[in-house]
């Protein structure tokens, strides 16, 4: 019955993944945002789709509008088995690769590394809108691909991660786990999970402790500590989140190596890894890789294409896991020996099905996601920006797909023609004019070298009009020093729309006439947050 059941869920998957394909190739302005590269894997991985679906009877042909050439005529199609013509691809992509400065430290095996910004600031994914990161996890699929394809690899697998929305703390998946957290503790903002959150918020203690995550804890302790905290999450207190407080630092549970086991305990029972376990094969060719650029060029693909909660979890235990491998003369645990420790809990569930492969096989494939998840410790920074090609791509592919059109008054009011216009319209223009104030100036005052800000906090929206023409060298934590004074600090400057699909969060450090200039047509937003607000995600 639950093979089945699989094999039914497969071909639905497989089916989505098909009609998300056929929509963007009869996107034209997605498809003129695409690299070569990338334009190789979109092809390829739309033959491989058609011919899965052939051999299941369920499409006999591939449409003829698929095999029209786009850029560069070859006989990509000639061949009855894509995953066989590697040679196709005449050159690596390297339109992906961030613009990284590596420092040496001595005997040290991974070497310091910086990403050095554009004049805009670098990306996180967590400074986009759901919409720009779709595309940019569609971009990011595309160049896996095209990295597999030069290391003779099939295509990565999308598939529908597996999750469970029924049972107990330990047995619920991300998803529901987080909007669990999100309802008990009223915030809607929060993007980690509370008890991992609090559990990494130990990294004092068990960075201290050696043998942390190898040494082996009291079940029994472990049994109790579950059951308490299974009983709580139903139970529901007022207090939720001191209540998780109170129970973790009870004497019987201070123990670093029990916080440690049931941060491990709590990754280990998820549904589905975070790592995703078809994405495997992509996180095993980072072995394949001979250059560090290229690894983290890869990671950083595969990172950005996992689900947004496993994202924002996986970076906060990364960075946990940084902070032990720096102390690791005090605790024994470098980033290869957490590497080793941690790569079946994040890339492999328990329900897998028992491998067909060898002792040496599975060796290798373990030896391969133990040097991913070191590399992933060790450069965590890295793997989390959104590389300047593909925001590039994403902005062309607004401007593209809807040019942007003048925001002129007139055209923004009711009427459409001039003899509308008559004495009676006076005062609905004065009346529309205050609505419309926003993206008039926003969209004309750019000429004039000034441009209008809107201010948001919890009680109202202000608008400030500040000078275009301010110093090369300012930058937006400047400018947001001028206009907000000390409340800049608990705040947010938004570059909402323009030739982007949402928001965007600019980072303070950006150069202010870059951001203003890279996106004329955006409006500009200063929100002011509340004072106890704490994001969970910084």
């Amino acid at each position: 019955m639950d093979n089945g059941k699989s094999a039914n869920l497969e071909k639905e998957n497989s089916d989505e993944e098909q009609d998300s394909l056929a929509n963007l190739h009869e996107d034209k302005s997605f498809l003129r945002t695409l690299t070569r590269n990338q334009r190789y894997s979109l092809t390829r991985r739309i033959q491989a789709e058609y011919d899965r679906n052939q051999k299941r009877n369920k499409r006999s042909t591939l449409p003829s509008a698929w095999t029209e050439s786009q850029d560069d005529p070859t006989e990509y199609f000639s061949r009855t088995h894509p995953v066989k013509q590697q040679d196709m691809v005449l050159e690596e992509t390297h339109d992906c690769r961030h613009n990284i400065r590596f420092e040496n430290e001595g005997e040290r095996k991974w070497r310091k590394a910086t990403v050095l910004p554009p004049r805009t600031g670098n990306v996180r994914f967590s400074d986009l809108g759901e919409l720009d990161m779709g595309f940019v996890q569609t971009a990011a699929i595309l160049n896996i691909d095209s990295i597999l394809i030069s290391l003779k690899e099939r295509p990565l697998k999308i598939r529908k991660p597996a999750f469970c929305s029924e049972g107990n703390l330990f047995e619920i998946d991300q998803n529901t786990l987080i909007n669990l957290d999100r309802h008990k503790l009223g915030a809607p903002l929060r993007h980690v999970p509370l008890l991992i959150d609090l559990l990494c918020q130990c990294a004092d203690e068990l960075a201290n402790t050696p043998g942390i995550f190898r040494t082996c804890h009291s079940k029994n302790t472990m049994t109790d500590l579950k059951s308490k905290l299974v009983s709580l999450y139903q139970d529901d207190p007022a207090y939720f989140d001191h209540e998780v407080r109170e129970i973790l630092d009870e004497e019987a549970y201070r123990n670093p190596r029990i916080k440690g086991g049931l941060l491990k305990e709590i990754l280990s029972c998820f549904p589905e890894p975070l790592c995703i376990r078809s994405f495997s094969p992509g996180f095993e060719a980072v072995g394949k890789l001979k250059d560090l650029n290229s690894q983290l060029e890869l990671l950083n693909m595969l990172f950005l294409t996992l689900p947004s909660v496993n994202q924002h979890i996986l970076r906060r235990i990364l960075k946990l896991f940084k902070t032990i491998s720096e102390n690791e003369e005090m605790n024994k645990m470098s980033s290869k020996n957490i590497g080793v420790c941690l790569a079946p809990t994040l890339f492999m569930d328990k329900s897998s099905k028992p491998s067909k492969l060898s002792s040496t096989e599975i060796g290798l494939k373990m030896q391969s996601l133990s040097l991913a998840l070191e590399i992933m410790i060790e450069y965590h920074q890295v793997i989390t920006f959104v590389p300047k090609s593909i925001v590039n791509q994403l902005r062309q592919y607004k401007t593209d797909k809807s040019k942007l059109q003048s925001k002129g008054l007139w055209n923004l009011l009711p009427w459409k023609k001039q003899k509308d216009f008559h004495g009676d319209s006076i005062q609905k223009l004065i009346t529309e004019s205050s609505k419309l104030v926003v993206p008039v100036a926003a969209g004309e005052n750019m000429s004039h070298r000034t441009v209008l800000l809107i201010i948001e906090d919890e009680k109202r929206i202000q608008y400030k009009t500040v000078p275009y023409s301010f110093d090369e060298k300012n930058s937006v934590k400047d400018m947001m020093k001028t206009v907000l004074g000390r409340h800049s600090k608990n705040s947010l400057f938004i570059e909402r729309e323009g030739n982007l699909l949402e928001e965007r969060n600019v980072p303070k450090s950006a150069n202010l006439m870059a951001v203003f200039s890279e996106n004329r047509g955006a409006d500009f937003v200063l929100r002011t947050m509340p004072l106890n607000f704490v994001s969970d995600a910084l």
